[in-house]
């Protein structure tokens, strides 16, 4: 995977993860089993382990709080 397929996917994985959250925690209903998030969190962590972060940028797996969704799609 390239570094720009990479950042592409940690995106989509980050975007996920938060409307994931917001059903779950907000919304009280969540959408996929706790299984299948553990594996989106887990690539994502993968992911991260392999990108140089910029300073400053949020990374959900290193415990940083996310903003929350507004809106469920």
């Amino acid at each position: 995977m390239t570094r720009t397929q990479a950042e592409t996917r940690h995106g989509e994985l980050v975007d996920q993860i938060r409307r994931h959250d917001h059903a779950y925690y907000a919304l009280a209903r969540p959408v996929i089993t706790d299984l299948d998030y553990d594996r989106l969190y887990q690539e994502l962590k993968e992911l991260e382990g392999g990108l140089a972060a910029a300073e400053g940028e949020d990374l959900p797996a290193d415990g940083q709080a996310l903003p929350a969704v507004e809106e469920a799609p």
